[in-house]
């Protein structure tokens, strides 16, 4: 390699791999202090990159189960607990005691329920799920 090749090949090591020819244009603008010898020498292959590019793995766009699924299949639940009691709920939740809400997103759809709860008990987690059952029939979820 040549001396500029060399230089080239550092900055770009320098700058996190970034493509040499966006390199050779900031060096052509005088940007970043970038020598103006490396804006038009040959590019140099990287080795690094080179190995790089040989060992990616495919990327796959979007979730292929999710788009397999239909409404109802898979159904997400968590629960909210707060320390203080009818906080963070405003209004009757408030008032009323609620520290838990118990919240169900159905994978497919997106559909987002949510039920409020005095505590974490199972009878009332069922009772939540039992509403959230009835509510998706309504709906047609």
């Amino acid at each position: 390699l040549s001396r500029k090749q060399e230089l080239l090949l550092e900055h770009h090591r320098r700058l996190g791999h970034r493509n040499m020819q966006d390199i050779q244009e900031l060096a052509r603008s005088g940007k970043f202090g970038l020598p103006k010898d490396i804006a038009n020498c040959p590019i140099p292959k990287c080795a690094d990159c080179q190995l790089g590019s040989q060992t990616r793995r495919a990327q796959h766009k979007g979730s292929t189960v999710a788009n397999k699924l239909e409404p109802g299949d898979s159904i997400h639940v968590d629960q909210m607990i707060s320390p203080h009691e009818g906080m963070p709920f405003k209004g009757s939740q408030a008032t009323q005691g609620y520290t838990v809400m118990t919240v169900f997103v159905d994978a497919a759809s997106s559909v987002t329920k949510v039920f409020f709860q005095k505590s974490t008990s199972a009878d009332e987690t069922i009772h939540s799920k039992v509403q959230f059952e009835a509510w998706c029939q309504t709906c047609n979820v």
